[in-house]
Parts: C-alpha cells; sequence; structure tokens
C-alpha cells in the first residue's frame, strides 16, 4: 500500500527518510503483462435468492513484499481474529481472506480462507499454487479468486478490501521505481489491468487500504466496478486501517462508516504518529465529473509549473496534486469553476484530513481527490499516463498538449 511504521528511537526526519514503505527505495519492477481474463459479463449479487448471505467480504491481500516482511500482514490479519472474539460478522456477513504471504517462491502458497465469529483461527478453503507465470498481481488470479468467493460464499452483495502497496495511476516507467496496484515478489498490477478484472464484477463498494489510492485516474478506470470507492489520497501508516473497530461496521456493508471510523482513529493519536486522509467518492458521479473537467480543460491557462499546488505526497519522484488546487489554477471561466466545484462536491461525499500526513508533510487543502498534473506534450507518455481513459477522455482535450 501504503504504509508507514514508527520507530520512535530514530529522529523524525530519519524516520520518514528510511522507514516509508511507499517510498524511492524499491527496485524497478516490470508491469505483469496485461492479458484480458475472466467471465464475458458482470457477475452480480442475485437479489431474488433469498437465502444466500446479506453481504460476503473479501480482503485481497497482496504482501509477498516489505509489507509481508515487515509483519503488517499478520497484524491485520491478528486484528481480525480480535473482531471474529467479539462476533463481529453476525448474521449479516461472511468474511473472506485471499492472502499472498512472503516465500511463495519457496513453497508458500497463497491462500483463500475464512474468518468466522468465535473461531480463534481461519478456515482454510482453497490453496493456489504459484508457478513463475501466476502472481497475485495477474489479471487471470485476481478473476479466479473472485470467481471462487462467488462460488464457496454466495451472497446478495460482496464488498471488497485491497491490501498492498500502490501509487494511485502509475505504472511503471525504467528510470523509476512505481507500482500501481500491488507488489507480489517483483510484480505489480497496471491500474487498466485492475479495471479489465473489476469491471467484469459487481462490489457493493471497493476499499483500498493502501496508499495515494484516492485519485480521479483512478477512480475513473473504476467507475463501472463499484458505486462507492473508499480510499486514501495521501500514503497510509503501515498499520493500515483499525480492523478490530472496522469489521464489525463493513459487515452492516457501511463503507462510508469505514472511512469515518479510520479516520477518527488516526486523528486522536499525537505527534508525528496522527496522520490520515479519507475519501468517499461516488462513482455514478465521475462522467460528470469528466465531462466538466474536460470542458474546464479546453480553455485551459497554460500551467508551466506545478510549484505552490497542494502534494499529498512528499515523495519527489511522484507526486499526486490536490485536484481542486489544480483546476482552479487552470480554469478561465470562474462560473464555469463553480460549477466544476459543484460537481466534485456532489462525487467527494465525504472527505477527511490530518493537518499534517507522513509525520511533517503539510495538507493544507483537501478536495478528496488527486489527480496528476501534465504540463506538456511530453509528460502524457511518462509511466503510461497516456493509456489512462481520463487521459482520452478529459486531459487530451488541453490544446496546450496537442502535439
Amino acid at each position: 500500500m501504503r504504509r508507514f511504521f514508527i520507530l520512535y528511537i530514530l529522529p523524525v526526519i530519519a524516520l520518514m527518510a528510511i522507514l516509508s514503505s511507499c517510498g524511492d527505495n524499491d527496485e524497478p519492477m516490470p508491469v505483469e503483462p496485461e492479458t484480458p481474463t475472466g467471465p464475458d459479463k458482470p457477475v452480480g449479487p442475485d437479489p431474488d435468492d433469498a437465502d444466500k448471505t446479506p453481504l460476503t467480504l473479501l480482503i485481497y491481500m497482496v504482501a509477498d513484499n516489505s509489507l509481508g516482511t515487515l509483519g503488517f500482514a499478520e497484524q491485520d490479519l491478528s486484528e481480525i481474529s480480535t473482531a471474529m472474539s467479539e462476533n463481529a460478522l453476525g448474521e449479516n456477513a461472511r468474511l473472506l481472506v485471499y492472502k499472498s504471504m512472503p516465500g511463495v517462491n519457496k513453497g508458500v502458497v497463497p491462500e483463500l480462507v475464512e474468518f468466522t465469529d468465535g473461531a480463534p483461527e481461519p478456515k482454510l478453503l482453497k490453496s493456489y499454487p504459484d508457478d513463475p507465470s501466476i502472481y497475485s498481481t495477474s489479471e487471470e488470479r485476481m478473476a479466479e479468486v473472485l470467481e471462487d468467493v462467488r462460488e464457496i460464499a454466495p451472497a446478495k452483495e460482496y464488498g471488497l478490501i485491497m491490501w498492498s502497496h500502490s501509487t494511485a495511476w502509475r505504472t511503471e516507467d525504467s528510470a523509476l521505481p512505481a507500482r500501481s496496484f500491488g507488489q507480489d515478489r517483483d510484480r505489480r498490477m497496471a491500474i487498466p489491468a485492475l479495471g479489465r478484472v473489476l469491471n467484469k464484477f459487481s462490489h457493493k463498494f471497493i476499499y483500498f487500504d493502501c496508499c495515494l489510492m484516492a485519485n480521479v485516474e483512478v477512480a475513473y478506470e473504476l467507475r463501472h466496478a463499484t458505486p462507492l470507492i473508499v480510499a486514501s489520497g495521501a500514503e497510509v501508516h503501515g498499520d493500515g486501517m483499525p480492523y478490530q473497530l472496522t469489521v464489525p461496521i463493513f459487515a452492516k456493508g457501511d463503507a462510508r462508516a469505514v472511512a469515518e471510523k479510520t479516520f477518527e482513529y488516526y486523528d486522536s493519536r499525537s505527534g508525528v504518529d496522527r496522520w490520515c486522509t479519507q475519501s468517499v467518492i461516488e462513482t455514478d458521479k465521475l462522467d460528470r465529473l469528466a465531462a466538466a473537467t474536460r470542458s474546464l480543460m479546453e480553455t485551459a491557462t497554460p500551467l508551466s509549473s506545478t510549484r505552490g499546488i497542494q502534494t499529498y505526497s512528499p515523495t519527489s519522484s511522484f507526486r499526486t496534486y490536490d485536484m481542486d488546487d489544480y483546476v482552479s489554477r487552470i480554469s478561465t471561466d470562474e462560473t464555469a469553476y463553480q460549477t466544476w466545484l459543484t460537481i466534485l462536491t456532489e462525487a467527494v461525499t465525504y472527505k477527511a484530513s490530518t493537518p499534517y500526513v507522513n509525520g511533517n508533510h503539510r495538507i493544507a487543502k483537501y478536495c478528496g481527490l488527486s489527480s496528476n498534473i501534465v504540463t506538456s506534450a511530453n509528460d502524457a507518455s511518462k509511466y503510461h499516463y497516456n493509456e489512462l481513459q481520463w487521459w482520452a477522455d478529459v486531459v487530451s482535450h488541453n490544446p496546450n498538449f496537442a502535439e
């Protein structure tokens, strides 16, 4: 994801430089080939089957990476067990976890398990032996797991929690390390590939327990996969969400309340450990937002520099920007901008940020959605940005980027 961890015996500056799990120290890794897979049409709930569980939750945990080796995956699984000891699910939901833990290349195979109320350990449902061509970040594996969940734990509705590293929309570039969603050994998943899989399955909500995914490029790519996306605009703690507190809320199907609880949990902390951003995005509003943004792009003021625009991440090699702060600077029509702002507010129905994230990175503006900023036509090809739907439908209409 994700995620940072705190070692209080180190100075804060060294802390931020060394301990960022979404930082710049990863080795460059190739993007998993994007092979279309999955069913021919969306697989959704069957409201006519009254015998089905109201809600099946799946946590898709890709942890064969630093998050796993540092113990964050086991910590979250332990928090889930704590919730189970308090009968968090009741009759409302089933909770399955697909977990790919460290050591897959040494025989530690990924597993699909189910947590149940009162049980000290999860029940193994299925093992997924890996081979060199199959990764948890591949379209083939993700589609297989989503289909298995629907066969093993059929429900009226499904909720999905994505757990791993992530870097918003950005895909691999040979010059710098990057990831979009997930890191399974030396593979990650590009956002268009993620969209191809998830758009074939119906989910009541998708919650990203990982870094930087409250991003307009990501949300737009996934707008047909779910009516609701919950994510963080900034990087998040290594701890991730407090599952011992949020599982009972997830069981009720209230993803917005999970966002509120997660923010409350971290906002109550102090010092450098107090940081969190949360956003709730209604995807059926994103086509209107795209149209309004495209209209502003068509007459946009050229932007030669991003200096002074609010960033959500201090990472120098890759920054995401507050979408409102960005759009307000390129707009040439105040009335059109105010209309756009109303549409943005309708799309982002909940947003919250602490004053600082990552210890000392100031968040003075948080509209709830980040955006990439393209300043020239050459920027469009960086990190495969011009392969995104948001580029094609919105940003490419800016005449300043005509080649």
